[in-house]
């Protein structure tokens, strides 16, 4: 298994794997604690096994495609700290990595940074884009306030919708919309319900802030 860690801003670090699989079941779990569409999983304690039977037939005919449908993940370090305090019934080779990880970036960023996860041979740096937004989102106040200050003003509707077929849950999806908003590799402004000179404003919000790398 190949991976990378980085750090890339003041308390944002950057996991890649080489192997999308490992990417997406490495994450899996705090990923879905954080933020599963399905309440059963959000803020609880799950098995993996228990997730596949119900992502399978939820998303597909019984058959497990998450790593095919997920190819970037972002998460709040204090995750890794909720999830230990309730436990892991069935703790494997990805929580002993993922927590190796979390201990690292809590050595020295503390309990307050972010995670984000890619896919390092995804073609184009779209999804790096979409999960560094995340993060900047959730760590940085003037951001957080300029981005939504945009999304107030435009009609969000078909997005939503879109984003909720997709299998994000309802309290992400302002967070979500800047996200893909935010993507300067790809021209996704019609899908999000956005006029070309609205999408300039999104990432012209994310270049400003993305600044500096560590």
């Amino acid at each position: 298994m190949k991976y990378s860690l980085t750090k890339v801003q003041d308390k944002i670090w950057h996991l890649t794997f080489d192997c999308r699989y490992d990417l997406s079941m490495h994450f899996l779990r705090y990923q879905e604690f954080y933020e599963s569409p399905n309440s059963k999983f959000r803020g609880k304690k799950f098995t993996i096994f228990e997730f596949m039977k119900w992502y399978s037939f939820k998303y597909s005919d019984g058959c497990f495609e998450y790593p095919i449908h997920w190819a970037g993940f972002n998460i709040p370090i204090r995750i890794f700290k909720e999830i230990k305090n309730i436990g892991i019934d069935d703790r494997n080779q990805y929580d002993i990595f993922m927590y190796k990880i979390y201990d690292q970036i809590k050595k020295v960023d503390g309990e307050d940074s972010y995670l984000i996860g890619t896919y390092s041979k995804e073609a184009g740096n779209s999804t790096f884009e979409h999960e560094f937004a995340h993060a900047m989102y959730a760590l940085n106040k003037n951001y957080k306030k300029e981005m939504d200050l945009l999304t107030k003003s435009v009609n969000t509707a078909s997005a939503y919708s879109y984003f909720s077929e997709m299998g994000y849950t309802k309290k992400v999806f302002k967070d979500e919309f800047q996200a893909y908003a935010s993507e300067v590799a790809i021209d996704n402004a019609k899908l999000l319900g956005l006029t070309k000179q609205q999408k300039e404003k999104y990432v012209k919000v994310y270049q400003k802030y993305k600044g500096a790398t560590s």
